[in-house]
């Protein structure tokens, strides 16, 4: 017996609620109106965060240390920039020993500072409202045509949807893409190696839509860490939606079908729900279902009776 997959393609109102990495710095206000690959926020990874306790180095108690600061929540800091300061004759102050920023202010007074590794940033996976913006999380509201996928791996990317290959059999070929490709989201092969998928990010491709990968293909791109649920990230990595099976899949004709009557329609891959959001009005395609994907007893694949 193999196991049964079935995943759908429909219209409706979604609910996208993204999980800000430690560090955001700025985000879009609450009820702004944002589309898909709009900038929602930007942040800082960190090397490592050092804790000050500048109510003991100020002597001050901690509800006054936040008046005390020369720079805010959030700023970036230069070597030697003060940071807090008291007192006038017989003054403390906080320094900045490098380059860095400062992330947080505690409770009890203490100051975070932080080293800067890379700056990230978060884009919108679809077109909608701002519901709620904080540190934490963005969550954004609106229509979208969505194809749900089995997993996906890199940053949330939208571009525009362009069919990858001829035959929903066909695997991407790495030959085939060019910089003619960039800016769009490649759907419709079979399978996608690490060669291709890694072809496709440096064409400039905003994201790849395929039936199958194999897992092996995905280390040496997304690290030793990767994992099979999917690996939804903020570095500068290959966007990609894998829609059936590890291993080997073809893509399903019904939804190749559809995809294809929406070619050149804005898109985008959300990594974090593994889904594909299309931005067509509800009368530009129809419902549907996966067909039912059987997979080997080893989930190696596709089984080949159940193409």
């Amino acid at each position: 017996m193999g196991c049964v997959v079935a995943l759908n393609w429909s219209y409706g109102e979604r609910v996208v609620s993204l999980r800000l990495p430690f560090g955001a710095s700025s985000m879009v206000p609450t009820d702004a109106s944002v589309q898909a690959g709009n900038i929602v926020a930007r942040g800082t990874h960190y090397r490592a965060t050092r804790r000050v306790d500048a109510a003991k180095a100020l002597a001050s108690s901690p509800e006054t240390v936040r008046g005390l600061l020369r720079v805010r929540v959030g700023d970036a800091v230069r070597e030697g920039t003060i940071v807090a300061r008291s007192g006038q004759r017989f003054a403390r102050a906080i320094v900045a020993a490098q380059d860095g920023r400062l992330v947080h202010l505690d409770a009890a007074g203490g100051v975070h500072l932080g080293t800067i590794r890379a700056e990230w940033t978060a884009q919108a996976p679809i077109d909608g409202l701002v519901r709620r913006a904080d540190p934490d999380r963005i969550v954004i509201t609106g229509p979208a045509w969505t194809l749900a996928g089995l997993a996906a791996f890199g940053p949330s990317r939208a571009g525009v949807l362009s069919r990858a290959v001829e035959r929903p059999v066909d695997d991407l070929s790495p030959s085939g893409l060019d910089v003619a490709a960039s800016g769009r989201i490649a759907f419709g092969a079979a399978r996608a190696g690490g060669e291709a998928l890694t072809r496709a990010h440096a064409v400039g491709v905003a994201g790849v839509v395929c039936a199958s990968i194999s897992f092996r293909a995905l280390v040496p791109i997304y690290g030793d860490d990767v994992s099979a649920f999917g690996s939804p990230s903020w570095d500068d990595a290959p966007t990609i939606l894998v829609t059936r099976a590890f291993g080997r899949a073809t893509f399903d004709r019904e939804i190749f079908a559809r995809l294809s009557a929406l070619e050149g329609a804005r898109a985008a891959i959300d990594t974090t729900t593994a889904s594909l959001h299309v931005f067509a009005p509800p009368e530009a395609s129809e419902p549907a279902e996966w067909r039912d994907l059987m997979l080997e007893e080893d989930l190696s694949g596709e089984r080949a009776d159940g193409l």
